[in-house]
């Protein structure tokens, strides 16, 4: 996606852990940490057929903008693409641009 984007790999939740935060609140680390870098987009892959974390991720401010097809064995699977654009700090500097689902997260784990 280029240099202007950050990648997030991965994110597993056990399932009994599941539902407790834990997933928003790496989700916002790898979003500080993407503004902290400078950039623009935020993006990750997610199976077609997990729904909650298709939800989770829609929930959270990420749109689909694409998928890509990959190999497990012999069968073909479909990951959505999805992505966020991070909003541009302002030119005055006064306020920190911040991800909009950043502070309710914020108050739970502090």
């Amino acid at each position: 996606m280029g240099d202007e984007s950050l990648e997030i790999e991965r994110i597993y939740i056990k399932s009994k852990f599941q539902k407790h935060g834990l997933g928003k609140y790496l989700l916002n680390q790898a979003m500080e940490m993407a503004m902290e870098l400078d950039k623009t987009k935020v993006w990750l892959g997610v199976w077609e057929k997990n729904e909650n974390a298709i939800a989770f991720y829609k929930k959270m401010g990420f749109v689909q903008t694409g998928a890509h097809a990959f190999y497990m064995g012999d069968e073909e699977q479909m990951d959505f693409i999805m992505t966020q654009t991070l909003t541009p700090a302002p030119l005055d500097g006064q306020q920190p641009r911040s991800h909009p689902h950043r502070t309710a997260v914020r108050s739970r784990t502090q």
